[in-house]
């Protein structure tokens, strides 16, 4: 039962915020840089640039401090990554994907000392599920367990796996 007491008191601290805001922006990057996602920082920016109007950084506080967050956009940003160049039926599955109305889900980070708390998984039922969100995305393999868990599905199986999860089911 402590558990379970400490682990509902503690997501009463943690928010999910959907931003445009230019400090939180710079305070993501700063944090994908200590946790050493340097090459995220580009995908970040790529995003931002190409994605208009309908890419969102969504971030994750604890009280006043991001420990995390993610970015959602229309810009199909998989389709140009280089293990899908030449891949003309990865394209045509991301096409489908755009068609019906999924966003592109990337970038998502929770800080290394918040991890395995919940956190994750308090995005996916308190933002993701609760508005409905339709994403599609990859994942590290440390990482799919997670989202399987969390209700992803494959949808395209490659060696660099395209995931869906529908809140609307």
């Amino acid at each position: 039962m402590r558990n379970t007491e400490e682990a509902f008191r503690y997501m009463e601290n943690i928010s999910i915020w959907e931003t445009s805001k230019f400090s939180d922006f710079w305070s993501y990057l700063f944090l994908l840089t200590q946790e050493g996602l340097l090459t995220w920082i580009w995908y970040v920016l790529v995003v931002k640039i190409l994605g208009g109007k309908n890419s969102k950084l969504v971030i994750i506080k604890n009280n006043k401090e991001i420990i995390g967050g993610f970015l959602m956009t229309d810009f199909p940003l998989v389709k140009y990554k280089p293990y899908n160049w030449f891949k003309k039926e990865a394209q045509l599955k991301i096409k489908e994907l755009i068609k019906n109305g999924y966003q592109y889900f990337c970038c998502f980070l929770v800080k290394g000392a918040f991890r395995g708390k919940g956190i994750g998984t308090f995005v996916f039922e308190q933002y993701l599920k609760k508005n409905n969100k339709k994403i599609y995305f990859t994942s590290s393999s440390r990482a799919e367990s997670f989202y399987i868990r969390n209700g992803a599905k494959v949808f395209y199986k490659s060696k660099y796996n395209i995931y869906v999860f529908n809140g609307n089911k």
